[in-house]
């Protein structure tokens, strides 16, 4: 759905740093995946953030958390979230609004895609260095 060429899903991903260099697999299994999202940012239809090992984040930060927006109008916000409970869907307006809140405030410190692009490709260095 996001390589589709007509109507592609719009995909904003916010990753911690901390799953960048925790090596799973092998070394060579991680280049290729940082590689992959390198690829993959090219893309019109997705932006990555990096979230640094030293950013101090507003607000609550626990975990996954996806957050669902539909173009049809009969389809409501949504969100997902994990824990080490297990995942739940969320469809209550003011909890996924809080929750929106959550992620724009997180986004919105995260260093630009650009910046998250150059520190993707210098973990990748680190990795195939190794």
């Amino acid at each position: 759905m996001v390589l589709r060429k007509r109507n592609p899903l719009h995909i904003h991903t916010l990753i911690d740093e901390a799953a960048l260099r925790r090596i799973i697999g092998t070394r060579a299994v991680m280049v290729d995946q940082l590689d992959h999202l390198v690829e993959m940012a090219k893309m019109a239809n997705v932006t990555i953030q990096v979230l640094p090992l030293d950013l101090c984040t507003p607000g609550p930060y626990s975990g996954t958390m996806i957050l669902l927006s539909y173009p049809e109008s009969d389809e409501p916000d949504s969100a997902y979230v994990e824990s080490m409970a297990g995942g739940e869907t969320i469809g209550d307006d003011a909890v996924v609004a809080t929750l929106s809140n959550v992620w724009e405030d997180i986004a919105a410190a995260a260093p630009s895609p650009q910046k998250s692009i150059k520190a993707i490709k210098a973990i990748r260095g680190e990795h195939a260095g190794r």
